[in-house]
């Protein structure tokens, strides 16, 4: 299955409030409309097995220097727990299933996210 979302996936580090595993409204927000979309792409593509070895794969698309020619400061991997909690809940499938995850930063004009889950 793959999906494409506008923009970025909140960082883990700033999903929660301080205190507690209370997500923040923002971070419930961006699950909300991503879960809707990803449902609105989801039909007609094959369903996962509960049984299946899963492997994700996740692209980020964005600007990844600024002005000045400086890395900026976007932690991927901080990004992935959100998504990941995301797809598994629009598939039906146990996160537990992902065996394998492969990240990356992908040069482009403007921000979006592509996910594919596999099985093996």
């Amino acid at each position: 299955m793959k999906f494409v979302l506008p923009g970025w996936p909140p960082s883990i580090n700033d999903s929660h409030f301080s205190k507690g595993r209370r997500l923040k409204p923002e971070t419930r927000t961006w699950i909300m409309n991503a879960g809707l979309i990803m449902r609105g792409q989801a039909h007609g593509q094959r369903k996962i097995r509960p049984s299946s070895r899963l492997s994700l794969h996740v692209r980020l698309y964005g600007k990844w220097t600024t002005k000045a020619g400086t890395m900026r400061r976007v932690d991927l991997s901080n990004r992935i727990k959100i998504l990941e909690d995301t797809v598994a809940k629009v598939c039906s499938f146990d996160d537990s299933q992902v065996c394998f995850i492969t990240a990356s930063k992908v040069t482009a004009g403007s921000e979006r996210t592509e996910v594919e889950v596999l099985e093996l």
